[in-house]
């Protein structure tokens, strides 16, 4: 199957994801995987460190308040950014961005323990505080 037109775990998470109000998306099936386990169904993988038109479509489609882009240490804050801004002005985004060196290099925010995941995710960046940096 084509990677771009699909987000891993929609079929199944999709009715706790809108029941939450925000989708948390992640590079890997591995991630989405590992948060089933810890019973956090709200998260969805991109299979990539990229957003196609079609998966964009999709995250647009859901009824959701936010969405929070959480990729891979690896990955610059600029990169990041001109993902999120597929969004920007439509829905409420944001994205995880380690800056107090909590991550290994290439670890994401779904390999961490819950108190170290839950926060980075309580102080993710958002638009508003992109712009104001």
């Amino acid at each position: 199957m084509r990677k771009d037109i699909n987000l891993y775990g929609l079929w199944q998470n999709r009715a706790e994801i809108e029941k939450s109000h925000k989708v948390l998306l992640c590079e890997s099936e591995k991630g989405v995987l590992k948060m089933d386990t810890c019973c956090d169904n709200r998260w969805l993988a991109l299979e990539g460190k990229s957003i196609s038109s079609e998966q964009r479509r999709i995250l647009l489609g859901l009824n959701v308040d936010e969405i929070i882009i959480s990729l891979d240490n690896d990955v610059e804050e600029e990169k990041i950014w001109a993902l999120a801004e597929k969004f920007y002005n439509i829905k409420k985004i944001s994205y995880t961005f380690d800056r107090w060196n909590i991550l290994g290099e290439k670890d994401s925010v779904t390999d961490m323990d819950s108190k170290r995941r839950n926060y980075l995710i309580k102080h993710r960046r958002s638009e508003e505080r992109r712009v104001g940096k």
